[in-house]
C-alpha cells in the first residue's frame, strides 16, 4: 500500500482557503447565484443562439490521474483541444460518502445528482436504485425535452434507460460512437436535447491489465492505451457534432465525466488522494475560456475536538477501565495492533503507566505503556522494554504497539511506532509458560503506587486491531483521527474508543461489537477539556466545503438542468452544485 495521506501544511494559503469556501458556502448555497449567472450570461432564444442542448459522455473508470497522463502525453489530442473552450478537472470527486467506491455508485451519482445514502446504490447492485434520474426529472416537466442514450452495458441500459425517449445498447464502444454519431446527424429539433453516451472500455482495460502500475504507481499502459481509443472516438462524434448546419445556433454543452477512478480501495483520510474517487470533469463549449479546477490544499487543519484529561495525584487520580476484564485478552497466538493518540505535559516522567492491562505495572501477566524520561516505553510478560520516541512535549503523537504472534513454540515480535515511524522491535516469547491474558481490565491512567504523579495528559482516539499492521500502512494511516468504514482496516477493528462524548463518565467503544462491555467508566476528579490544535502528526477530517472546491459527480444533473433552462424543483433535493463558467464570446 503506498503511502497517499497528505498532512495540511505548508502547502497553500490558508485564508485563500476560507474565502473560497465563504464563497462557496454563502455564494452557492442554494444556487441562486448561479441561476442569475446563466440568466444574464447565456443567450436566451431569440438571439443568434437556441435553448441548449446536451451532449453527456460518460467514460467507466477514467480516473484523473490516467486523463491528465493521456491528455498531457499526445495520447489524447480530442480532448486536449477541447480544453481550450472548457473548465475542467483532473482532480474532481466521484463521491464524497463512505464505503467501497464502485462503478455502479460512479453512475448512480453522474445521473441522479444524489449520493448513496440517498441513491441507496451502496456498491454494484443497481436494484437498490431510489432516486430518480435527471432524464427521468426532465420528463416529468412542462417542457418538451427529447432525450436518448446510447452504452453498450445493459446493467446500465436497465437501470437508467427509464423515462428516456431512445435508447440502445449496442455491441461495444466502437458501436456506441456510431450510434451517436447517427443521432447526430439528425436534422434541426428532431435530434435529442440531451444525448449520452457510455463509454466502458477505459474500465474493460483496468480490470483485464490494472488500472496502475505497480512499479511506478502511474496510469497502467493498458489504461492510457484504452484513453486513446476513447479519445478517437471523442474525435469523430465532436466532428460530426460540429458539422451540425446549426451547430452555432444550437449552443450544445458537451460534458465528459468518469465515473470513478477504477481502484476498489479508499485508504486515505484525504479524498483528494483516493484513487478510486479521484475523477475526470470536462465541460466544453465555443464560447467558454480555458479554466483549469485544481484541487485545494490546507496550511493547517486542527485537530480539535474533546478529551477527558487524566490526571495522577496521589489517592486521587484519573482512570478510565472496561466493565468487563476478559476483553482484549490477546491469547497466544493472535496479532493485535493498539494504537492511540496522546497530549502530555512536557517534562520528563519517572515509570508512571498511561494504558494496561495488568495488575501491577511491572510484574505479573499481562503489559503496561508508561513514560521514561520524555519517552514512551511498554512492558509485557512476554517481553523486555520496548522503547517509542519522544512524546511528553505539550503536543500530539501517535503510539502505535504490533503485537505479531503465532502458534506455540514459534517466538513473535512486538514493534513500537511513534507518529508512524518505526522505532524499535523486541521478541515476544511464546512457550508454554509465557503468557499475558489475565482478569484485569483494559485501563487508561494510573496503576496506583506506580511511577510518579505528575502525568497531566489527554489520550483519545484509541484503536484496537486484531491484526498486525505493517509499518508501510502504520506510516500512511496512523495519522487518521476519524476512523470509519473507509479505513482499509475497518474490519479488523475491535475496539475504537474516539473519546468524543463532550461529559459524563463513559467513553463508548464505537464498534458496538461487545456493546456497552467494552465502554470504558470513569473514575476519579475526572474532566472533558476542549482542545484545538495544529499538529504533523494528526490528520483530522478536512472541511466539508473543502471537497465542494472541485467539480463532484453528483454536480452533473444540476449542470445539464441549468443549461438547458430548467430551475431544479426544491422536491428533487439535488445535492449538486453549480459552476460558472468563464466566457470568451457572449453574443
Amino acid at each position: 500500500m503506498k503511502k497517499n495521506i497528505i498532512i495540511f501544511k505548508n502547502i497553500f494559503n490558508l485564508s485563500k482557503l476560507i474565502l473560497s469556501m465563504a464563497f462557496l458556502l454563502l455564494g452557492f448555497s442554494c444556487n441562486t447565484d448561479f441561476d442569475r449567472i446563466l440568466n444574464e450570461n447565456y443567450p436566451q432564444s431569440g438571439t443568434k443562439f437556441e435553448s441548449g442542448k446536451v451532449l453527456y459522455i460518460i467514460l467507466d473508470g477514467a480516473s484523473g490521474s490516467a486523463m491528465r497522463t493521456a491528455l498531457y502525453n499526445g495520447k489524447a489530442p480530442n480532448l486536449l483541444g477541447m480544453v481550450t473552450n472548457a473548465s475542467y478537472s483532473f482532480n474532481s470527486l466521484a463521491d464524497q460518502e463512505g464505503g467501497t467506491m464502485t462503478n455502479e455508485r460512479g453512475w448512480a451519482n453522474l445521473l441522479t445528482g444524489v449520493g448513496a445514502a440517498r441513491h441507496g446504490v451502496e456498491g454494484s447492485d443497481l436494484s437498490q436504485l431510489s432516486a430518480p434520474t435527471v432524464l427521468s426529472l426532465l420528463s416529468s416537466t412542462n417542457i418538451a425535452i427529447q432525450s436518448s442514450i446510447i452504452t453498450a452495458d445493459s446493467a446500465f441500459y436497465d437501470a437508467f434507460s427509464s423515462g428516456v425517449n431512445s435508447s440502445s445498447v449496442v455491441l461495444d464502444d466502437s458501436f456506441v460512437k456510431d450510434k451517436c454519431i447517427e443521432e447526430l446527424e439528425k436534422e434541426g429539433t428532431t435530434v435529442s436535447d440531451v444525448v449520452l453516451a457510455h463509454f466502458k472500455g477505459i474500465e474493460l482495460a483496468g480490470k483485464s491489465n490494472g488500472y496502475f502500475d505497480p512499479d511506478t504507481d502511474g496510469p497502467g499502459s493498458a489504461v492510457i492505451d484504452a484513453v486513446q481509443t476513447v479519445d478517437d472516438y471523442i474525435g469523430d462524434i465532436m466532428g460530426q457534432l460540429k458539422a451540425r448546419p446549426n451547430y452555432s445556433r444550437e449552443n450544445w454543452l458537451v460534458i465528459v465525466a468518469s465515473s470513478y477512478g477504477g481502484v476498489l480501495s479508499s485508504s486515505s483520510s484525504d479524498l483528494y488522494d483516493d484513487k478510486s474517487r479521484n475523477a475526470f470533469t470536462l465541460m466544453f463549449n465555443p464560447r467558454f475560456s480555458s479554466k483549469l479546477i485544481q484541487k485545494p490544499a490546507l496550511e493547517d487543519s486542527p485537530y480539535f475536538g474533546y478529551g477527558v484529561r487524566y490526571t495522577y495525584e496521589n489517592d486521587n487520580y484519573v482512570n478510565a477501565s472496561l466493565r468487563d476484564p476478559t476483553l482484549y485478552n490477546m491469547g497466544a497466538d493472535n496479532s493485535y495492533t493498539i494504537q492511540f493518540m496522546f497530549k502530555n505535559t512536557a517534562g520528563t516522567y519517572g515509570w508512571p503507566t498511561i494504558l494496561s492491562k495488568r495488575k501491577e505495572g511491572f510484574s505479573g501477566l499481562g503489559w503496561n505503556i508508561f513514560l521514561k524520561g520524555n519517552y514512551w516505553t511498554i512492558n509485557t510478560s512476554k517481553s523486555g522494554e520496548t522503547a517509542g520516541g519522544t512524546v511528553s512535549d505539550g503536543k500530539w503523537h501517535v503510539l502505535t504497539v504490533v503485537f505479531e504472534q503465532f502458534e506455540s513454540g514459534v517466538h513473535g515480535t512486538i514493534k513500537v511506532y511513534t507518529d508512524g515511524i518505526f522505532n524499535n522491535e523486541n521478541r515476544l516469547w511464546n512457550n508454554s509458560w509465557d503468557l499475558m491474558d489475565n482478569d484485569i481490565p483494559l485501563r487508561i491512567g494510573r496503576i496506583p503506587s506506580d511511577g510518579d504523579a505528575s502525568p497531566d495528559f489527554l489520550l483519545t482516539n484509541l484503536q484496537i486491531y486484531n491484526t498486525a499492521l505493517s509499518s508501510e500502512d502504520i506510516s500512511t494511516l496512523s495519522c487518521i483521527s476519524d476512523v470509519n468504514e473507509s479505513h482499509p482496516y475497518f474490519e479488523y477493528l475491535v475496539g475504537y474508543w474516539p473519546s468524543d462524548e463532550i461529559g459524563g463518565n463513559i467513553i463508548k467503544e464505537k464498534t458496538r461489537k461487545w456493546g456497552s462491555k467494552a465502554d470504558f467508566v470513569l473514575t476519579g476528579p475526572y474532566t472533558w477539556k476542549d482542545f484545538s490544535d495544529n499538529s504533523t502528526n494528526v490528520c483530522p477530517p478536512a472541511p466539508g466545503a473543502y471537497y465542494r472546491l472541485v467539480p463532484n459527480s453528483v454536480d452533473m444533473p444540476f449542470q445539464i438542468l441549468q443549461w438547458l433552462g430548467i430551475s431544479s424543483d426544491t422536491a428533487w433535493n439535488l445535492e449538486s452544485r453549480g459552476w460558472a463558467p468563464v466566457y470568451s464570446i457572449l453574443n
